[in-house]
């Protein structure tokens, strides 16, 4: 985010529900990849992405949304193997937006 200081609204929202799940969503507001869904995929290979997908390893389930020419999406980067690992959204997501899933 700090790399996308023009994008100075965040919105934060947790969310628990019954199957003993916490997720927390951090929306970096009107802000978007540029990239998409296919590159952003790749780009946990290094950088940013790589450090935080091996400080969330073996903690959280985490994922990404964003949008890219009126495409939008969600990278599930740390999931559980059932979930493919792009999914194509209906709705665009509010800016972009990391998904933290903890399990209680």
């Amino acid at each position: 985010m700090k790399k996308r200081s023009e994008y100075k609204e965040i919105e934060v929202e947790a969310i628990a529900n019954d199957s003993k799940i916490i997720e927390i969503r951090i929306i970096q507001l009107n802000s978007q990849t540029g990239r998409d869904a296919n590159d952003m995929l790749d780009e946990v290979n290094n950088g940013d992405f790589k450090i935080l997908k091996e400080s969330f390893q073996n903690l959280c389930d985490w994922s990404i949304e964003s949008s890219y020419e009126d495409k939008h999406y969600r990278i599930n980067y740390l999931r559980d193997l059932t979930i493919q690992e792009i999914e194509i959204l209906n709705e665009e997501p509010k800016g972009f937006t990391n998904i933290l899933r903890f399990y209680k």
